[in-house]
């Protein structure tokens, strides 16, 4: 093992050079516990010095570390942001996207109703009212008018008239009276005809004509 070398006190120097001449037991023992104290007093001090030289070491690491952690966390918020900010612009694209595919699928949509031929569109009833006519009936009960009322149906489906208002006329054409007739019945089915008929009992004597109009 080799022993750490130190430089000679030179306090301790000065003592020993003195001490060359001095003869007196009591003052050697003296400057003795003196020199050893010194030597404490010494070792103390370079001991004291060799710890804060440590710490000060310490805490510099410490503080570089700090520091490098610190630039480590920041670089990691800078990226966790970044994230963030294209993630929400990808989800804003995708929106713009979606709301204009169904703008164009509903343009399609409209223009290929519009474009639709004639042949297919929906089928529907045509119903025309042809004739309506009376007849002057005589029973127990007294005279019976009796009018009978023709619709056809010129379209490609089935279809009923919801009612007909019926009109007994005078000679110049004036309403007498009129009434609505509720249509009863099967649907008239395409390209067929239906009679309708309907009766009054005793009509006023200024009758004349009657008119007849369908709602569909």
């Amino acid at each position: 093992m080799f022993e750490k070398w130190r430089a000679p006190n030179p306090m301790t120097r000065a003592f020993h050079d003195e001490t060359d001449f001095v003869d007196d037991p009591k003052i050697l023992e003296a400057i003795e516990q003196l020199k050893k104290k010194m030597e404490a007093v010494s070792d103390n001090f370079e001991a004291n010095r060799t710890k804060s030289n440590s710490q000060n070491t310490s805490k510099k690491s410490q503080k570089k570390a700090n520091k490098k952690q610190g630039s480590s966390l920041r670089k990691n918020l800078k990226y966790l942001f970044l994230i963030i900010f294209f993630l929400g612009c990808s989800f804003i694209i995708a929106q713009m996207a979606t709301i204009a595919f169904n703008q164009q699928a509903a343009i399609s949509e409209q223009g290929s109703e519009q474009s639709q031929p004639a042949s297919q569109m929906p089928m529907l009833a045509n119903l025309m009212l042809k004739t309506a006519s009376y007849e002057m009936l005589q029973s127990d009960i007294g005279k019976t008018l009796e009018i009978t009322i023709v619709v056809a149906n010129e379209g490609e489906s089935v279809g009923t008239p919801k009612q007909f208002i019926i009109e007994l006329v005078d000679k110049t054409g004036n309403t007498i009276i009129d009434w609505p007739m509720v249509v009863e019945g099967e649907p008239i089915e395409a390209g067929e005809t239906r009679n309708f008929v309907t009766r009054l009992i005793e009509p006023p004597t200024s009758f004349a004509n009657i008119r007849v109009s369908m709602n569909k």
